[in-house]
């Protein structure tokens, strides 16, 4: 697509954390029944966190990043993004989805959910819940090798467009990834904090790959850390990989411009302040 800002990982996580309109999975700790294409969430204009990742890791792959999707288990202010003990101060300079958030700031770390309201999409069944009792089912975005780095790895909150280092991340474990060359089963440590996690795909003790060769259809293996091409071997159970049913992801540039639809605004929440964004061709 011919807009630069669309190739650039942090604006394009925050442009599509805000084009798409995000709702919490329907069962927190159920997988979802059905995985739409990106190009239909891209046309829906709405999904849950794996339509985001799917989708936002579509992009990235098409931009050239080695980019994804990430299964695990998340706090439940992740999962239902509520940014409302998020201080505003980190507003200040830069928009709120390229700071580089830390989840050891006290303020982060501890939230309570906010009770539900007649603007609260939180389950009444969860309004007491932290994520120091439980971790949800959630989905999100991992990126390795930036700055040709085969060890500098990034993730990518898909509601909210932050980004995150491996060390910083307030993610709580990890069940697999997948993108278009391969599906992996984090086959490491039960329950392991992902700050501990072997990120090194080609690591078979540490990820187990499920689908056949993948070069077969023209995608290559990945890279181990010191940046060699390899194929991972895959389980005994392997499947085949299925051919792509995605249609062209595209955009138009109305849509780009109005960046939130329906109307080109949104209003976010932090604590003790709001903050209200605007298209640039809503301004006056």
């Amino acid at each position: 697509m011919p807009y630069q800002e669309l190739y650039a990982m942090d604006s394009l996580a925050s442009f599509m954390c805000h084009f798409i309109q995000y709702e919490p999975l329907e069962t927190v700790n159920e997988f979802p029944t059905v995985l739409p294409s990106p190009t239909q969430v891209l046309a829906w204009r709405v999904g849950d966190s794996f339509d985001l990742s799917v989708l936002l890791t579509s992009f990235l792959l098409g931009a050239g990043y080695d980019a994804y999707v990430v299964v695990g288990s998340a706090p439940s202010w992740i999962c239902f993004r509520d940014e409302s003990r998020s201080p505003s101060d980190r507003l200040e300079g830069c928009t709120h989805t390229q700071v580089m958030e830390s989840a050891t700031d006290p303020e982060v770390q501890s939230p309570k959910l906010r009770t539900p309201d007649a603007t609260s999409s939180l389950s009444p069944s969860l309004n007491s819940l932290s994520w120091q009792e439980t971790g949800l089912l959630h989905s999100w975005i991992l990126v390795r090798g930036l700055k040709r780095d085969p060890l500098d790895l990034t993730f990518i909150e898909p509601t909210t467009g932050r980004l995150f280092t491996i060390c910083n991340a307030p993610y709580l474990e990890i069940e697999a990834i997948w993108n278009n060359k391969n599906y992996w089963v984090n086959m490491q440590e039960y329950r392991a904090p992902v700050q501990r996690l072997d990120f090194d795909l080609s690591n078979t003790d540490s990820w187990e790959a499920i689908l056949l060769n993948a070069s077969r259809h023209g995608a290559s293996g990945t890279s181990n850390m010191f940046g060699e091409e390899s194929v991972a071997q895959p389980c005994k159970r392997a499947i085949d990989i299925p051919p792509s049913w995605v249609l062209k992801l595209e955009l138009s540039r109305d849509s780009l411009q109005l960046r939130f639809p329906p109307d080109g605004h949104r209003t976010l929440f932090y604590q003790q302040s709001k903050l209200e964004l605007f298209a640039g061709a809503m301004r006056s």
